[in-house]
């Protein structure tokens, strides 16, 4: 089995050693990136009560900090099948455009980014395009979007990452979905960019393809 799924994703991501990616010629970030210190949140544990409220209640103090851009981990549902533990993991993305209803509310995410906004910072989002949940619409509506053994199985790469199953960058489709979200994020909710989570398993011709969705 392994074999064949390395068969199959051996034209994924960066095809060098893992310590040559920094080397690896890709999307010039913009130059705010480099301003200032980057404070990565990740919601449910940011605060006792694990609230978007609540990491916006924060930002002046953020801000007295020197943060200068604010990285928010995935705030997405939650994927139920094979879920890691209680709560699974953020990674395990069962609908790019809706907020964890246990995290807010979209209402909560826009104030959240008017605030950060106000006080002159910026702020970005973990883009999963390598994987969804397993229990993703995307899943059952278009499963010719994913990675597949040749009994039509879905597969992940990482063995351990058994929550997730891969987005397969040969069907033309796949890209054009991830290009949606990204538009959407970024039209919605006036978020500043993205970071791209796994960057080096997602095939870099199909991320440099994509146009600028601002």
């Amino acid at each position: 089995m392994q074999e064949e799924i390395k068969r199959a994703h051996g034209f994924r991501g960066i095809e060098i050693a893992g310590e040559e990616y920094g080397r690896e010629p890709g999307i010039t970030p913009p130059d705010w990136i480099h301003e200032g210190p980057i404070y990565e949140i990740f919601t449910r544990v940011f605060s006792p009560e694990g609230t978007l409220k609540q990491v916006t209640k924060k930002i002046p103090y953020l801000k007295d900090l020197g943060i200068k851009t604010i990285w928010l981990m995935p705030v997405h549902p939650i994927g139920e099948y094979k879920r890691k533990g209680k709560w699974g993991s953020p990674y395990a993305i069962q609908d790019f455009y809706k907020i964890d209803p246990h995290l807010g509310s979209e209402a909560d995410l826009k104030d959240l980014v008017q605030q950060v906004h106000a006080h002159d910072m910026r702020i970005i989002m973990d883009l999963v395009a390598n994987h969804t949940a397993r229990d993703h619409d995307w899943a059952a509506q278009n499963p010719n979007i994913y990675s597949r053994d040749k009994r039509g199985n879905f597969i992940q790469e990482v063995a351990d990452w058994y929550d997730i199953i891969d987005l397969d960058y040969r069907q033309p489709k796949t890209a054009d979905y991830m290009m949606d979200v990204l538009t959407y994020w970024v039209t919605t909710f006036d978020i500043d960019g993205y970071r791209c989570d796994v960057a080096g398993m997602v095939p870099l011709a199909s991320v440099t393809a994509l146009k600028d969705p601002t």
